[in-house]
């Protein structure tokens, strides 16, 4: 069945539909960053939710191989463990873009009105939002959130950035690393269609670049803590929307 085909059968997107007026959320005679500050975290928040969604869809979808290396070579866990390592790369490197975008506006978080709004946060998503601030003054660096910051820019989103990192990863995976079934052989299929065409040995040299860059977890506990980041990152965004959006609503014009 088509993937658009099983889709369609799924049941309806929930949730309730609230609304606010334009001009109390955006100024549009004065610039104010403050505001332009939430609309960006608001998006932010969009995309992340768009991307756990694709997450779980394929979870869903596709049974888990047993990817231990003992298990012979095929496709399906070639494809399965490709789009695997894809998601980690590309949830990584949002957090990475999230971790820029505070980085440079330090200055909007440093208001009063800004520190009102942390100080209303719940103590748990309060505690989440200190620890993404550490990283970004460099407070913190022993921690699974300190690690992606440092690899950031590297095997994420910025491919012109790869030349050195997936050479590395290649060597390590095909010729340094112990051999098993995914490894004796630089695997790939062409098929006639995307869909049945991948190049495995690619997903293996930038999987072997972010295990080493994060040697300090093991493969199974990063998965973990990448999905654990991603939700406390959601779930700190979220709160952090309400309350603006509160505040916004109880402004008088």
């Amino acid at each position: 069945m088509p993937i658009s085909a099983s889709i369609q059968t799924m049941k309806e997107f929930e949730g309730e539909l609230d609304k606010i007026s334009p001009g109390k959320l955006i100024d549009k005679e004065k610039l104010k960053d403050f505001d332009s500050f939430f609309l960006v975290l608001g998006l932010i928040y969009n995309d992340l939710k768009d991307l756990m969604l694709l997450y779980d869809l394929f979870i869903e979808s596709y049974p888990t191989p047993k990817l231990d290396g003992t298990a012979p070579a095929s496709v399906s866990a070639g494809q399965w463990g490709g789009v695997q390592n894809h998601f980690n790369r590309l949830m990584i490197g949002f957090i990475s873009e999230f971790l820029t975008f505070l980085e440079k506006n330090k200055d909007v978080m440093s208001t009063p009105s800004f520190k009102f709004f942390e100080k209303r946060l719940q103590k748990e998503v309060r505690e989440s939002w200190y620890d993404i601030l550490r990283v970004i003054n460099n407070e913190k660096t022993d921690d699974f959130l300190s690690e992606i910051a440092r690899i950031r820019s590297t095997i994420t989103f910025h491919y012109d950035h790869q030349l050195k990192a997936l050479r590395s990863g290649f060597i390590k995976k095909f010729f340094t690393t112990p051999k098993n079934n995914y490894n004796d052989k630089a695997y790939y299929s062409l098929g006639d269609t995307m869909r049945k065409t991948r190049f495995y040995y690619c997903d293996g040299a930038a999987e072997e670049y972010l295990n080493e860059h994060m040697k300090s977890f093991s493969e199974d506990n990063h998965n973990k803590e990448i999905r654990h980041l991603v939700d406390q990152t959601n779930k700190t965004l979220r709160f952090m929307m309400e309350n603006y959006l509160n505040y916004k609503i109880n402004q008088k014009n």
